[in-house]
């Protein structure tokens, strides 16, 4: 009787663990479930976020980068900038970070990073626009400015796809030759600053107009500084020297011609070019940015861009 007591007690038993494993199992798809539809929410998010726009760093949105958005007509997305890059070395590595908060972020009239001018005095007639997003009042940042013709603008290289930094890179102006990182202004660098300068064409309230610019819509600003010839340049021109690769280098600029199909299509789209107002601008704007063939060493050397090769070079302006 004792046993049979004994048996009866365990199998209430097993069957108690029977019914608590189904719960937890019915619990378990529950949060396999909730988890599955939080990360679908998430990217869906990171594809809403991924947009040309307003830029961020992190993987999300805070209120203040919707709001700032929302002030720049833009929509957020994340600045791209990899928390380690092979090539620097564990010295540097474990050098402190240093954090930087943008002042704003450029609407420029080169949309990516194809056809951009590799220096912003290239091309001229490029236009853009920044809106400072600090300070309760921005526009009084800006109180005197209007008082220098240039400008120094400071930024960040945010869209770097570049996973490694090498000491070594091969200059455009080169034509495939290699220099060292420190003696070229290769955008993959140890810190990717920028440093354009850019004719001031006015002034709106907090919003700063450029033109001679040579960089990408999105771009975070770090700082602007007037530019001062009297601090700026060297006034003993006997001492300044450059290589030959960069006063004599060793490609040719390109003749720009525009053929009459191109020239209807241009005046076709006129009305949604938004720096450009004359098909005069957008004309002298393409001559620029082509001019000084914005194409890479490989691409020169090994694309057939001739007529026969039937291969185009693609770039966004405007």
């Amino acid at each position: 009787g004792a046993l049979a007591a004994k048996v009866s007690e365990l199998g209430a038993w097993v069957e108690a663990l029977r019914s608590e494993n189904k719960t937890l199992q019915t619990k378990l798809r529950k949060c396999e479930g909730e988890r599955d539809v939080f990360q679908k929410e998430r990217d869906a998010t990171a594809a809403r976020v991924t947009s040309t726009g307003y830029g961020f760093v992190g993987s999300k949105v805070r209120p203040k980068d919707l709001a700032a958005a929302q002030v720049t007509g833009n929509t957020p997305r994340p600045v791209h900038m990899n928390s380690k890059i092979d090539g620097g070395g564990t010295i540097w590595e474990n050098q402190p970070v240093v954090g930087l908060r943008p002042i704003g972020y450029l609407d420029s009239c080169f949309l990516e990073k194809n056809g951009t001018p590799r220096q912003g005095n290239v091309a001229p007639t490029s236009r853009a626009s920044l809106n400072l997003l600090f300070g309760t009042n921005p526009a009084h940042c800006l109180d005197g400015i209007c008082e220098f013709s240039h400008v120094w603008v400071l930024w960040l290289f945010h869209d770097n796809g570049n996973k490694r930094l090498a000491p070594l890179v091969h200059p455009p102006r080169l034509d495939g030759g290699k220099k060292g990182i420190f003696a070229t202004r290769t955008p993959h660098r140890p810190n990717p600053i920028g440093l354009s300068l850019c004719k001031l064409e006015g002034i709106k309230g907090s919003t700063i107009l450029l033109s001679g610019v040579d960089i990408i819509h999105g771009t975070p600003i770090l700082d602007i500084k007037p530019y001062i010839p009297e601090y700026d340049n060297e006034h003993d021109t006997s001492c300044i020297r450059v290589p030959e690769w960069i006063s004599r280098p060793p490609i040719n600029k390109l003749e720009v011609k525009f053929s009459q199909t191109a020239g209807e299509q241009l005046q076709a789209l006129m009305s949604s070019f938004k720096f450009f107002k004359t098909q005069e601008e957008i004309r002298t704007a393409i001559q620029d940015v082509l001019h000084s063939d914005p194409r890479s060493v490989n691409m020169r050397k090994n694309v057939d861009f001739t007529a026969s090769g039937a291969k185009s070079y693609i770039f966004a302006l405007d």
